[in-house]
């Protein structure tokens, strides 16, 4: 039950890919978005966790259930934010999932197959930033109506 997910060149990219979260968390830290930023590290740490050494053992459910978890609770965000992120910010949900599950579909040619997983995880990372962008114009807003 501990074999390899995937090559250890391919697992690298993915890994290095991960490190996109940064600049989510350095854009929530700056714009004080505390609990978002607080999340995404977590995130970060399962993700970084899981893919130095890819293996069909706990770190995988944890990393796993970890994003699952993290998009519900994201996802309760963006009923919050301006039509125009609200609609992007699902759409690159919607184009994150699809992705994901090409990657699976195609897991018998492992090239194509990570290319699909490192593309969904660059659109979520995308899709986060707009989620976040559009939580820091209803902050400001916010902060400008009570001036």
């Amino acid at each position: 039950m501990t074999d390899i997910v995937v090559s250890p060149e391919s697992a690298k990219k993915v890994y290095w890919c991960t490190y996109l979260g940064l600049i989510n968390i350095a854009y929530t830290y700056y714009y004080r978005l505390y609990i978002p930023f607080c999340l995404y590290i977590v995130m970060l740490m399962t993700s970084l966790n899981y893919w130095k050494q890819p293996r069909y053992d706990i770190n995988r459910v944890i990393d796993i259930s970890w994003i699952v978890l993290f998009n519900t609770y994201q996802y309760g965000y963006c009923h919050q934010i301006e039509d125009y992120y609200y609609y992007l910010y699902n759409l690159l949900l919607i184009l994150t999932a699809i992705l994901y599950f090409l990657g699976i579909y195609n897991l018998s040619n492992e090239y194509v197959s990570i290319n699909y997983h490192l593309s969904c995880h660059i659109t979520a990372h995308i899709a986060y930033y707009c989620l976040y962008i559009g939580l820091t114009l209803i902050t400001k807003s916010n902060t400008e109506d009570i001036m």
